[in-house]
């Protein structure tokens, strides 16, 4: 499943391609009823962050949060 195309970004300051690291998840029921997954990730460069004379920080490093969305009939909830 495709969650980020990083081509949209294209290559750090320094020419290199972007890092996507430290994944956490988790599925939670929000105010409108309904379950939502949310995807957080690291997006880091190596060099990208650094500011020289011949190159500025870029502002893509970070922590990113995306929304997960699943095809299909959603499964129940869990009852105990």
């Amino acid at each position: 499943m495709l969650i980020r195309d990083l081509a949209e970004w294209g290559l750090t300051n320094t020419g290199r391609t972007w890092q996507i690291d430290h994944p956490s998840g988790c599925t939670v029921r929000l105010k409108d009823g309904n379950w939502h997954h949310i995807l957080a990730y690291r997006a880091n460069g190596k060099g990208a962050v650094r500011v020289g004379i011949d190159r500025a920080a870029t502002p893509i490093p970070g922590l990113y949060a995306d929304e997960v969305l699943s095809v299909g009939e959603p499964a129940p909830e869990w009852r105990f």
